[in-house]
């Protein structure tokens, strides 16, 4: 069963800071207004010198209503917690990738992202005990009632 859509990006109260603006539009190569998990890729990774695993991190972070893409209002809910992860604008523009270069990158990212996100939805569908596409309190009390329990087991085969 698929994972529930995320919740709305919420935006900051007030207008974003400047940097806001210039840090997406550096990392939007497409202009399309929306950044793909290749255009954050390759500006996180090629132009600000990140790490692959940190790209992961954030962009399962940023892409808040889980639709691939980063908008400016996920781009700004998030940007505090991640721009420690490379995502801070240059003062000059970065270099310029043609849209050959962004597919690469986004073929590149989805084969980093896919993993994560398939173990995120196994996880996911192993706590969805009544598969209603929701987690309960309820379901997560029975989940950790039976870790418990299987956990208790293995110390008491440990001691004998």
């Amino acid at each position: 069963m698929a994972m529930p859509p995320k919740a709305k990006a919420k935006a900051p109260p007030g207008p974003p800071p400047p940097e806001h603006e210039m840090a997406f539009q550096q990392a939007n190569y497409s202009r399309s207004g929306q950044v793909s998990a290749g255009e954050l890729l390759c500006h996180m990774c090629v132009e600000c010198g990140g790490s692959r695993p940190a790209f992961v991190e954030a962009f399962l972070i940023m892409d808040l209503n889980g639709d691939g893409k980063i908008d400016f209002q996920e781009w700004c809910a998030m940007y505090k917690r991640c721009g420690m992860l490379g995502l801070r604008a240059k003062a000059q523009r970065p270099e310029q990738h043609s849209p050959a270069e962004i597919k690469q990158f986004d073929e590149e990212a989805q084969g980093l992202l896919q993993p994560k996100i398939d173990l995120l939805k196994t996880a996911f569908d192993a706590l969805d005990l009544n598969k209603d596409g929701k987690v309960s309190s309820r379901e997560l009390a029975i989940e950790e009632s039976n870790a418990a329990a299987a956990a208790g087991a293995k110390k008491g085969k440990k001691k004998k």
